[in-house]
């Protein structure tokens, strides 16, 4: 599916082949750092700081697969290096960063999302309720129900509110 005429692509799994992490400048490296990732998320550690510079490794891809292990980890360390992911050059760094930041449920990532919501694009605004959708006790809504109500959002924006508000307020359906 599509948010603003952007691919919104699934999360796919990128195999490696098992070899220990090895910083290369050609391409062959990148298997490799898939794979150290993929040790991470197994183990349930964050590298001692090696999933921090993953997160800023030069390849999109070894950047974008370290954003959804950062926020499957849900490890809070990692916040301040993905809100530096949100202004990220590729949009599927961003919008892993967002849903990362969404997954760690950390209350210091609602004023960038909320400020995304409110101030950017459409695709941004999808990018951020994404986030905001997994993020508890969202005080005020006001920036969710905005695009809600608002008839002239894009409808995704619109559905993804919806999303988020029931999720953030249940007893009020």
């Amino acid at each position: 599916w599509s948010c603003a005429g952007h691919p919104v692509p699934a999360f796919p799994l990128q195999l490696g082949d098992g070899e220990p992490a090895v910083e290369v400048a050609s391409p062959a490296g990148v298997p490799a750092l898939a794979g150290r990732i993929l040790e991470m998320e197994d183990t349930r550690s964050s590298g001692g700081g090696e999933l921090d510079r993953l997160l800023r490794h030069r390849e999109p891809g070894i950047r974008r697969r370290a954003a959804l292990a950062a926020g499957r980890l849900g490890d809070p360390s990692l916040v301040p290096t993905l809100l530096d992911l949100m202004n990220d050059q590729e949009v599927e760094v961003r919008q892993m960063a967002a849903f990362a930041l969404g997954l760690i449920r950390d209350s210091a990532s609602v004023p960038l999302l909320n400020g995304l919501c409110k101030d950017g694009s459409t695709y941004e605004q999808c990018l951020a309720l994404q986030g905001l959708m997994f993020i508890p006790d969202l005080e005020p809504p006001s920036v969710v129900e905005r695009i809600l109500l608002d008839p002239a959002q894009d409808l995704l924006s619109r559905i993804l509110a919806l999303k988020v508000f029931v999720l953030q307020a249940p007893e009020t359906f």
